[in-house]
């Protein structure tokens, strides 16, 4: 018989050899079984009402049919930053900012808007 403290070392073992944890990776729906997407992968998500596209470093989009809100929670907030109310953007690939048009531009060369809210959390990131 296979005692209790066996089976929770064995289950605490599987959980320290590489299994990816929630906050690495989306996955979403596509016509032909589902995308794995790692969240290094994503410039930034825009949002239209219940859908949202997410628009990756290879230049693809996807659109999903889930609130920006319900993907936000699912990606490390340490990594990505809220800048509008339709907009959620990677950190690492921001670019420039500009004050004038109140946009950002990413690495890809993509723009992205930000509101007065998301200025404020930008100046407080980019000291």
């Amino acid at each position: 018989m296979i005692s209790t403290q066996a089976v929770s070392h064995t289950r605490t073992k599987l959980k320290v050899i590489g299994r990816p944890t929630r906050n690495q990776y989306l996955c979403i729906p596509i016509p032909d079984g589902k995308r794995i997407i790692h969240y290094t992968e994503i410039l930034y998500l825009k949002s239209d009402s219940n859908y949202t596209e997410i628009y990756l470093t290879d230049t693809k989009k996807y659109c999903v049919c889930r609130t920006i809100k319900s993907l936000e929670d699912q990606i490390p907030t340490s990594d990505f930053i809220r800048v509008h109310r339709s907009y959620l953007v990677s950190i690492k690939h921001i670019k420039y900012i500009y004050n004038s048009d109140s946009t950002i531009e990413l690495r890809s060369g993509n723009k992205v808007p930000f509101s007065r809210s998301g200025k404020n959390k930008l100046s407080l990131l980019f000291v």
